[in-house]
């Protein structure tokens, strides 16, 4: 007869398996959704200004990347080249190629536990912004020069609560009329 030790070597690993293959409930309101096969839909054309390779979307609307406000939600669409003048990126579909999460920290710094929590204080030694990042990479034949649109927020300032990767609905309310993201029916 197997010991308990053996049932319970059996069984754990198990568990963790139904576990991970369980439907988690995780949909596209939760900030752990994991995106389907999402498409890219820009519905009407956008300038990106002159000098510079991306336009930012906050709150329906283009703004200027010195007046983002970094705490809430924004986007960024980013193309491949620099250009002393503006350029404008016409309507239509982008196929996302690969969808991405990450935190990043301003100051290069890695982002442990705890230390997000203790930030922009002075007390100790952890990053001042730490940016819970989305990235669709984008890949549209003949349209090489759209790279990716990507979603974010600053997640270390007092009174984020638990900080947390954008929403679906977060996302959409930054990219307005702008930009739709399309998942599959």
């Amino acid at each position: 007869m197997p010991s308990q030790r053996t049932l319970l070597a059996a069984f754990v690993p198990a568990a963790v398996l139904a576990a991970c293959a369980a439907d988690t409930g995780r949909g596209p309101e939760s900030p752990y959704y994991a995106y389907p096969a999402v498409g890219v839909r820009l519905l009407k054309p956008l300038t990106i200004p002159a000098d510079q390779a991306s336009v930012r979307l906050q709150n329906g609307h283009p703004v200027a990347r010195n007046g983002v406000e970094e705490t809430e939600p924004y986007c960024i669409l980013e193309i491949a080249t620099v250009a002393a003048a503006e350029q404008t990126v016409a309507a239509g579909d982008f196929p996302v190629a690969r969808v991405q999460r990450r935190v990043e920290s301003f100051s290069g710094m890695p982002v442990f536990g705890t230390s997000v929590f203790g930030t922009g204080t002075g007390h100790d030694d952890g990053p001042s912004q730490v940016y819970y990042v989305t990235q669709f990479t984008l890949h549209a034949p003949g349209r090489p020069e759209v790279r990716s649109l990507t979603c974010q927020h600053n997640q270390a300032t007092a009174g984020v609560g638990i900080p947390h990767h954008l929403t679906l609905a977060q996302m959409r309310a930054a990219l307005g009329d702008y930009i739709l993201l399309d998942l599959p029916r």
